[in-house]
Formats: structure tokens, C-alpha cells, sequence
């Protein structure tokens, strides 16, 4: 699976600033290893929204596991946010 990721998401993931005093900055290709590595899982955020999900697994250049959250429509991967397990 390949997530896309905006522009805005991206600067999301790099920019610890934007994100609290105890946010990591988080490299977009680190969360394609994440919900691409073997043992990840992933489930639905919400029941109410089945097209949200979110995928946990190792990333080995981050060196641990990530959460990535992320929208599936019609197959087609969004990046929402992505957080340290």
C-alpha cells in the first residue's frame, strides 16, 4: 500500500512547532515502512467511518513502531497523521 500525502499533512509530520512541546517529527516514508512492514495491523478508527483507518508496524528507519492514520477511498490512501506507538 502507498498512503499520498498533501502537502499540508506533510508539513504536519515534519513541523514538530505545529504539533505540541512533545511531538516527533515523523519522515512521510517512515509511514509507508510502518503499514507496509510484516505483523502490522490495522483496523477502523471509527465505526461510523469505516473508510478511516489506521495501521501500526515497525518502521526500521524510524526504528519503532508507528501509528499512521490515514482515509481509504475506493482504494486510494490519504494520510491524515502519523504518531509513535
Amino acid at each position: 500500500m502507498r498512503i499520498v500525502w498533501n502537502d499540508t499533512q506533510r508539513t504536519h509530520l515534519l513541523d514538530v512547532s505545529r504539533r505540541g512541546p512533545h511531538a516527533q517529527r515523523i519522515d512521510p516514508e517512515w509511514t509507508q515502512e510502518a503499514v507496509n512492514a510484516p505483523g502490522a495491523w490495522t483496523d477502523a478508527v471509527d465505526s461510523s467511518e469505516p473508510y478511516k483507518r489506521r495501521s501500526t508496524g515497525y518502521s526500521p528507519s524510524y526504528g519503532d513502531w508507528l501509528t499512521v492514520v490515514y482515509l481509504d477511498i475506493n482504494g486510494q490512501l490519504y494520510g491524515i497523521t502519523a504518531y509513535p506507538a
